[in-house]
């Protein structure tokens, strides 16, 4: 379903990130309780995956080149990163203690964050301002 919702809306990525917000407070409250989340996180990235997949040749169309781009499909592979990334970690170490697991998600993140920062600082990347202002969902478009 959020295939076809991406052909046809343009700011279709606002609902997988308010799934992607319900799936890391699911996975840290299931670290806690020492429960395994690997199903929820196959799930995730099998939903995340198949709308890529299926949304890939309209954005990735020569002529518009929204793959990439703050409009495009960049917050979604953002995603689908961090889903990989959350799931990575969580299933690797899920019988580490909780601690370290969210020890090193943090670090991870701090270094990201800092990366894309200074990209955008060196005006390379408008990756933090995806991110972190909104810039991109809240645009007019005509499609």
């Amino acid at each position: 379903a959020f295939g076809v919702v991406a052909l046809g809306w343009k700011g279709f990525v606002v609902a997988p990130s308010i799934l992607f917000v319900g799936y890391v407070y699911i996975v840290a409250t299931n670290m806690f309780r020492n429960k395994d989340s690997t199903t929820l996180s196959m799930l995730m990235l099998t939903m995340l995956g198949t709308t890529l997949l299926l949304s890939m040749p309209f954005y990735a169309y020569p002529g518009m080149d929204l793959v990439f781009s703050g409009t495009g499909l960049q917050p979604l592979l953002f995603v689908l990163g961090f889903t990989v990334a959350i799931a990575y970690v969580t299933t690797g170490f899920r019988d580490k203690p909780w601690l370290l697991v969210l020890g090193s998600l943090t670090g991870a993140a701090v270094v990201f964050v800092a990366v894309i920062w200074l990209l955008q600082f060196f005006e390379q990347s408008n990756a933090f301002n995806v991110l972190f202002t909104g810039a991109g969902y809240f645009t007019k478009t005509k499609i």
